[in-house]
């Protein structure tokens, strides 16, 4: 009778044990399909502002006159503020990357940088337009947007091995962007937006 009762409780500690960790593994396999859909959501979002952005400044005038300024306003005029709507709903997308990845987490973070870079280019997009504003920040957003995508990649894609060898992109798109300045326009660093 010890053997049987010995043996049914090593049964329902093993089943309980069992349970706990297939529980586990669903709580985690749930966050992860939550932080992939909040990282696709924002990712989709950024990749459609870069793109109506980019289209935007293609149609801006090269060498523009008031007159042929005030025409590029007026024609895309719907077209930014239908941007300046995307940029909203890419900033709202934010506080839910915070919420799954962490607040101060690598992608939080770019996620962050992201919404901000792409709101201080649409902000040069109104009237007085500000090619040089406009530039910077765009460039900034498209760093911190692949920043965004590699920090998320190593969070939900990678294994845990290549975790332990991650190496994050770098940040050195600021100072790619201060030497541009510099360069195309003799902007100096304490100019820059």
């Amino acid at each position: 009778m010890g053997t049987a009762l010995v043996a049914l409780v090593a049964g329902a500690v093993g089943a309980a044990l069992t349970g706990l960790l297939a529980l586990r593994r669903d709580r985690v396999e749930a966050l992860r399909q939550r932080q992939l859909d909040a990282a696709d959501s924002f990712a989709s979002a950024a990749a459609r502002v870069l793109l109506n952005m980019k289209t935007l400044l293609e149609a801006l005038p090269r060498d523009p006159n008031d007159a042929d300024l005030g025409a590029w306003v007026e024609a895309v005029d719907d077209e930014r503020g239908e941007l300046r709507r995307d940029v909203l709903k890419l900033v709202a997308h934010t506080p839910r990357i915070e919420l799954l990845f962490g607040i101060e987490s690598p992608p939080s973070v770019a996620a962050l940088q992201a919404g901000h870079d792409l709101t201080q280019a649409s902000n040069a997009l109104r009237p007085p337009i500000n090619r040089v504003r406009f530039a910077a920040a765009y460039m900034l957003a498209a760093g911190s947007t692949f920043r965004f995508h590699d920090a998320v990649h190593h969070v939900v894609a990678s294994s845990w091995w290549r975790r332990l060898r991650h190496k994050p992109v770098p940040d050195d798109t600021h100072d790619e962007v201060v030497e541009w300045l510099r360069d195309e326009y003799g902007v100096t660093a304490n100019e820059t937006p």
